[in-house]
């Protein structure tokens, strides 16, 4: 990828992009000249220079690399595809969302912040063109993934991506450590690069023939090493395909683990909707049932109430006072277009319709309600939020209110976001930007921790404390 200045600094243009056609037949028994799949152009490259010194198969050279690949790999696909890349959830794939956006095409994907780990995109009526990142099924570097897997390809080129530039097609150069970005690479890996640096700094430097040797031979180690990584994992895991099944070495591990070592009964899968059997409700419908039932010394039946929430036909309703035959709803003002907060019909609510639809609907749902003999009280959100700023009391009582509701075992798992909070900043006098990375414990907690088995024994306050007062 070559860069560019810009107005806001260097502007990333795709320039190169090379390919390597796998089956799944080919993967697990070698390449099959006659594969009516894989056909017999599997090494496809597409550019905006030419280049003599590297074989490829077919050979693109295009001005728009990018939009090439993309009418390719979407135009030729007749059955599901899957497009691997390194990293790619951050970079390449990124990339590639932009180009499907201009197309018209909005891929399914699968995303943490800014990082994408699946793009999925239909083709026809029942293919699709799948993207991951690799990265995410071998968390390491591409140089490597050789040793890691004793890979019988060539060794991962130093590279100096700083004259990826377009002055300098068609001559020969000669970069500076500068270039390579020699400042940031690790000790080791520095080392390495002082040493080859000074045996091959004195030798012209073509961009046009470097680009496609170091980007060919980009994919040339992911696939060696896919294929590799596929077969052991095969091995291990009594035939489980890790390239098909999962997109991340977590969801690998949790399959195999699942497959072959989970034991019938072993883990409890949590209800739906928790283990208190509730319905969904909101938090000041809630505060407002409790205020009123204490307000005028009635039971109120709502959506924490053993029973759930009260039903007429397919309806349900906020609050039930059984002993009065009284049916009270508890309005959002924007959910259901109260007419004080949203006079006009005509504007779209958060649910996708008009506040004049909703407000119909309603009023039918009511009629419906009370065509079983009961009296309906509506309060509106704006409503009750008037009666608080007139009653210190009743702002107590709701300050006070405390949720024992069901639990939402979910939310345990929701951890810290670690996506950037500012995508660009320029570095003033004084400033410097830095990275820093903690190798995740993960790994190490889930081998050596205990892990609760089975269903868990539910305590619910209410009846805690109901229990506690008769004591």
């Amino acid at each position: 990828m070559q860069y560019r200045e810009g107005e806001k600094g260097k502007m990333h243009d795709v320039n190169f992009i090379g390919v390597k056609v796998n089956c799944p037949g080919c993967i697990t028994n070698g390449p099959n000249p006659d594969c009516s799949v894989c056909g017999e152009h599997r090494t496809i490259t597409f550019s905006t220079r030419p280049f003599q010194n590297t074989p490829v198969d077919i050979q693109n050279v295009t001005e728009n690399p990018l939009e090439e690949f993309v009418s390719w790999i979407i135009d030729s696909t007749v059955s599901d595809t899957v497009a691997f890349s390194h990293f790619g959830g951050r970079f390449d794939m990124v990339l590639v969302f932009k180009e499907l956006f201009l197309r018209g095409l909005t891929p399914d994907m699968i995303k943490k912040g800014n990082k994408l780990y699946e793009m999925k995109v239909k083709v026809g009526k029942k293919n699709w063109v799948i993207f991951r990142d690799t990265f995410n099924l071998m968390p390491m570097s591409l140089a490597s993934l050789v040793p890691a897997f004793a890979l019988s390809v060539e060794d991962k080129p130093f590279f100096p991506h700083m004259v990826n530039r377009p002055e300098n097609y068609g001559k020969e150069i000669f970069p500076v450590k500068d270039d390579y970005l020699a400042d940031g690479m690790m000790p080791d890996k520095r080392a390495q690069f002082d040493k080859w640096y000074e045996q091959h700094k004195n030798e012209p430097f073509n961009l046009d023939e470097s680009l496609a040797s170091y980007c060919t031979n980009d994919v040339e180690i992911l696939m060696a090493a896919l294929v590799a990584f596929r077969r052991e994992f095969l091995e291990v895991s009594n035939g489980l395909d890790v390239l098909r099944e999962a997109m991340t070495i977590a969801s690998a591990c949790m399959k195999h683990f699942r497959t072959n070592h989970l034991t019938s009964q072993h883990l409890g899968i949590v209800p739906e909707k928790g283990y208190d059997n509730a319905d969904n409700q909101s938090l000041l419908a809630l505060r407002f049932l409790a205020w009123y039932a204490e307000e005028h010394n009635v039971n109120i039946r709502n959506a924490y109430s053993k029973e759930g929430e009260k039903r007429f036909g397919n309806y349900r309703v906020d609050g039930w006072v059984e002993e009065n035959k009284l049916v009270i709803e508890v309005n959002g003002c924007c959910w259901h277009g109260c007419k004080k907060c949203f006079p006009d019909d005509e504007i779209r609510l958060p649910n996708g319709v008009t506040a004049g639809i909703q407000r119909e609907r309603d009023e039918r749902r009511l009629e419906f309600i009370e065509s079983f003999g009961v009296e309906v009280e509506v309060y509106w959100e704006c409503e009750i939020r008037s009666m608080l700023s007139r009653d210190r009391v009743m702002r107590l009582k709701f300050k006070n209110y405390l949720d024992n509701g069901p639990i939402d075992i979910r939310s345990a798992f929701f951890g810290g976001r670690t996506g950037p909070l500012k995508l660009f900043h320029k570095t003033g006098e004084g400033q410097k930007i830095s990275y820093y990375d903690v190798t995740s414990l993960y790994p190490f907690i889930n081998m050596s921790t205990r892990y609760p088995i089975g269903h868990p024994e539910v305590h619910i306050l209410k009846q805690r404390r109901q229990m506690d007062s008769t004591i």
